[in-house]
């Protein structure tokens, strides 16, 4: 089975100019790192498009719109839990109410 990115992932912001992400917990202080490498970038453009217009910050809300855009692979990760380590991410947000601020680079 073919499966396909949520409505309006085609219609976000170029993000080929970006090298990589940081995530950082406002909670715990985790930090993560995203680089713009085959097989992340989609994951990339994706956080990049929902938070930038909420001031860098992931919180529940950017989370669900993240889950939507991710699309058929956002089922994927919920049946198979670490599949998808950016979807999960997302997910967890979600469940645990966590916010993230995001710098690129």
């Amino acid at each position: 089975m073919d499966k396909h990115f949520g409505d309006g992932f085609d219609q976000l912001a170029d993000t080929a100019h970006i090298t990589s992400l940081i995530l950082e917990n406002s909670s715990t202080g985790e930090r993560l790192k995203i680089d713009n490498v085959p097989g992340k970038q989609a994951s990339v453009k994706i956080l990049y498009n929902i938070v930038s217009e909420n001031k860098f910050k992931l919180t529940a809300n950017e989370a669900l719109q993240g889950l939507a855009l991710y699309g058929d692979y956002t089922l994927e990760e919920r049946n198979n839990s670490g599949s998808h380590p950016n979807i999960k991410l997302l997910i967890e947000t979600i469940s645990y109410n966590h916010e993230w601020v995001i710098t690129a680079s």
